[in-house]
């Protein structure tokens, strides 16, 4: 039962029912971050809505590993969090627009709350998706790995051990 239960980290997170769930991650880890690029330029409400809920699934899986990475947890956490408050303000600030009275003063403190939300929303992201996809999954490869990732050499891109 010992030796069942020591592979049982590595079984998990090869597949379950043939479904892979390394490959899950890699995919929810492409889509969020690719999501996150997307928002860099333009920030509408829509597209930040959309991140964040990709960003809650990565959370999710990231969060239901054994092996999982406790400070990418948090981030992603943070991250999610963050992205219901602004979202939430976005919500206030349309319905204080259709109203007459006191609007102005309300709508400019929703418009500096979301600016500051915004600020640590894209500080957080920075730290979460610098790696690209290929580089974050030969991370999470290393570290699950005593002897280091099944690959011969890293990919080639900004990746850089913490």
């Amino acid at each position: 039962i010992a030796a069942v239960l020591a592979r049982l980290p590595a079984i998990a997170a090869t597949s379950h029912n043939g479904f892979s769930i390394d490959g899950a991650v890699s995919r929810s880890y492409r889509e969020a971050r690719r999501s996150w690029r997307s928002c860099c330029g333009h920030h509408s409400v829509k597209k930040l809505h959309r991140w964040r809920k990709k960003v809650k699934r990565l959370y999710y899986i990231v969060a239901s590993l054994p092996d999982r990475d406790r400070a990418l947890e948090l981030d992603l956490d943070r991250l999610g969090d963050l992205l219901g408050v602004d979202h939430d303000n976005a919500i206030l600030a349309e319905h204080l627009s259709h109203r007459k009275k006191g609007r102005r003063r309300k709508l400019a403190r929703v418009a500096r709350s979301r600016a500051a939300i915004q600020r640590e929303v894209f500080e957080v992201a920075e730290r979460v998706f610098a790696a690209k996809p290929r580089a974050f999954v030969f991370r999470r490869a290393a570290a699950k790995s005593p002897d280091g990732p099944r690959t011969s050499s890293a990919p080639r891109d900004n990746w850089a051990p913490e």
